[in-house]
C-alpha cells in the first residue's frame, strides 16, 4: 500500500484548461494573442531600460564633473589653509 501526496491547487489547472478548452485552434489563436502582447510588452520594456541606460550615463558624466569640482575647491582650500597658517 501507498500514498501519494498532491502539493498545490487546482485552481491555476482549471484556469488554463478553461482558456483553452475549446480546441486546438481557438488555444492557438489564444496563444498568439497572448504572444503578440508579451512581444509588445517586452519592446516597451526593453525601450525603457534603454531610456533608463542613457539617462544613467548622463548622471554619471554629471557626477564626474561635480566631483572634479569638488577636488578643485579641496585643493583650494587646503592651499588657503596652508596660507593661513592652519
Amino acid at each position: 500500500a501507498g500514498v501519494t501526496w498532491k502539493v498545490g491547487n487546482r485552481d491555476s489547472e482549471a484556469a488554463v484548461a478553461d482558456r483553452y478548452r475549446k480546441g486546438p485552434i481557438s488555444s492557438t489563436y489564444a496563444m498568439q494573442t497572448e504572444v503578440a502582447s508579451m512581444k509588445a510588452q517586452n519592446a516597451g520594456l526593453k525601450g525603457e531600460v534603454s531610456d533608463l541606460k542613457a539617462e544613467n550615463e548622463q548622471i554619471k558624466a554629471q557626477n564626474a564633473g561635480l566631483q572634479s569640482e569638488v577636488d578643485q575647491l579641496k585643493a583650494q582650500m587646503a592651499a588657503m589653509m596652508a596660507k593661513l597658517g592652519m
